[in-house]
């Protein structure tokens, strides 16, 4: 691979450089232009306008893209790109919000809009010939993914009231779920979408 075909895009803010790190994962890329950009330490990453991890690998071409953290309860506003990414709406349909007098605010260089201005506009155009139909994926920020993952990792070995008792033992003043049934769901909502149903023979 030459150096040509390794460049990648990065930006922050008013920041937008090209650097040769294809190959090199997004924290690696964080560490290293942290300090230039002058990039906020909480600052998530989105690669081609969706959020990632920090251990993805950037490939030749990409675009990443660091964010700051919105909102304190929640996200109370989103930015444009994680708005497109998460709703499926073109850019032609951005525009035509925006025309119709949705109201799009600049922070730190990037397009931000608040949740219910978002939610409020997208319901007027619904209702209009300007239908659009929207992922229903805006809401209460994943909260439990670490729940889920931890009793994840432990079935279908051990039972799910084993699993409830090891992590109120390891977790003694989290009151995210509140017994066995409650980590169940929190895990079935994860990793089954769908209520979940206990098969014939499987332990609690």
């Amino acid at each position: 691979m030459t150096n040509l075909e390794k460049y990648v895009r990065i930006t922050y803010g008013i920041h937008d450089l090209r650097a040769e790190v294809g190959g090199l994962s997004v924290a690696e890329v964080k560490l290293i232009y942290q300090d230039i950009l002058n990039m906020r330490v909480d600052a998530e990453p989105y690669v081609n306008g969706v959020m990632s991890k920090e251990t993805t690998i950037l490939m030749p071409d990409d675009r990443c893209e660091f964010m700051k953290t919105w909102g304190r309860k929640g996200k109370e506003f989103w930015p444009k790109t994680e708005i497109m990414a998460l709703t499926g709406i073109s850019e032609w349909r951005w525009g035509r919000l925006v025309e119709k007098g949705m109201k799009v605010v600049l922070i730190d260089g990037v397009e931000v809009v608040a949740e219910a201005e978002f939610r409020k506009f997208c319901q007027r155009m619904i209702n209009t010939d300007d239908k659009i139909k929207i992922a229903a994926k805006l809401g209460r920020p994943d909260t439990t993914a670490d729940i889920a993952e931890f009793a994840n990792s432990r079935r279908p070995i051990m039972s799910w009231k084993e699993i409830y008792n090891e992590w109120s033992d390891a977790n003694p003043d989290d009151r995210r779920v509140k017994n066995w049934k409650h980590l169940r769901d929190t895990w079935s909502r994860h990793y089954r979408k769908k209520p979940y149903q206990k098969k014939a023979g499987e332990l609690f």
